[in-house]
């Protein structure tokens, strides 16, 4: 249901260069909308009082990106969802929970993620192979539909929990060398 909804209000927001594009670019911001509602980061905050926001940082360029600005206008389910951009070689502040890269990070992306492995923070990348390659969650198009990849063993390595509802409409991968 929040899925449909969160498409609805991204349509005819300013996008991309062709409609199909701009339709996978707000399926793919849908997508991770809907997993923020049902991914849980490590116990780090106390569990008594409203939860802390959860903060996206979107590091490079991607076209998915003025999309997931749109999401902090977008009501998440027992807290606010703060988005900021981050120039690509920038230090991680560490309250940011969920970290976007985009594919201008592609050629420079074992490198990126040993930084970004370090820290608690979940990733997520439409760049190809992207959880195969060591981030925590990407995209495959399947069939011409769009399709959610998660790279669970990372998922755990990062402290971070997936609901078994997003687990049963994504494909489970393991990063390319893992037995």
């Amino acid at each position: 249901m929040v899925f449909l909804v969160v498409l609805t209000l991204l349509a005819g927001r300013p996008g991309l260069a062709t409609a199909e594009d701009s339709l996978e670019a707000k399926v793919k911001t849908a997508y991770i909308f809907h997993l923020l509602q049902f991914a849980r980061e490590p116990a780090t905050a106390p569990a008594e009082g409203p939860a802390p926001p959860l903060r996206l940082a979107i590091l490079g360029d991607d076209p998915i990106a003025p999309f997931l600005e749109q999401l902090a206008r977008e009501p998440m389910t027992g807290r606010a969802l703060h988005i900021s951009r981050l120039p690509e070689n920038a230090d991680l502040d560490p309250s940011i929970h969920v970290v976007f890269l985009g594919r201008s990070l592609d050629k420079r992306l074992p490198q990126v993620l040993s930084r970004l492995h370090e820290l608690p923070v979940l990733t997520i990348s439409d760049i190809p192979l992207f959880p195969q390659r060591g981030g925590s969650i990407g995209f495959v198009k399947d069939r011409g539909k769009v399709r959610l990849q998660i790279n669970l063993d990372r998922v755990k390595r990062q402290g971070w929990h997936i609901h078994a509802k997003v687990l049963e409409v994504a494909r489970v991968v393991t990063t390319e060398g893992s037995p």
